[in-house]
């Protein structure tokens, strides 16, 4: 029977959440077991992808939110939090990108204008059948 020696790699993990763009661990960690050439089985300590954090796996030690509950996301240079709710990116400065609840109070006014508009038109067009069989009876009645 052969044994297989274990050993462990392990990288420094960050000591805070910091906002460092050059910190491979800066989103988190995930241990890897693999087997090198010589046969000796090695957990590595890999660090975690903006993708990792998004659909994260079992195990993966991501890191938390910082003192506000928000998520740096470096590749796009925004904090992500939550107001009333809803998801929110705020620049670097803390400031929202943008005014959610605004919009989404806009986008269901245009949603509930277009819904009525077509309503309108299917209405008109209705009509409009009516009229012309209406039009085409009294002209055949008078021929």
């Amino acid at each position: 029977m052969t044994t297989t020696t274990v050993e462990v790699l392990v990288a420094p993990a960050p000591s805070t959440y910091d906002v460092d763009d050059a910190d491979p661990y800066r989103y988190g960690w995930r241990y890897v077991r693999c087997e090198r050439e010589d046969g000796v089985v090695v957990t590595e300590q890999v660090p975690l992808t903006l993708e990792d954090v998004l659909h994260p796996q079992e195990g993966d030690q991501v890191l938390p939110p910082d003192e506000r509950g928000w998520l740096w996301l470096a590749p796009a240079q925004i904090w992500l939090g939550v107001d009333q709710h809803e998801i929110v990116c705020y620049d670097t400065t803390g400031q929202p990108l943008g005014n959610y609840l605004a919009l989404r109070a806009a986008l269901a006014a245009e949603v509930q204008a277009r819904e009525a508009a077509e309503y309108r038109a299917a209405a008109a067009e209705a009509r409009v059948r009516e009229l012309e069989a209406e039009l085409q009876r009294l002209r055949r009645s008078r021929s």
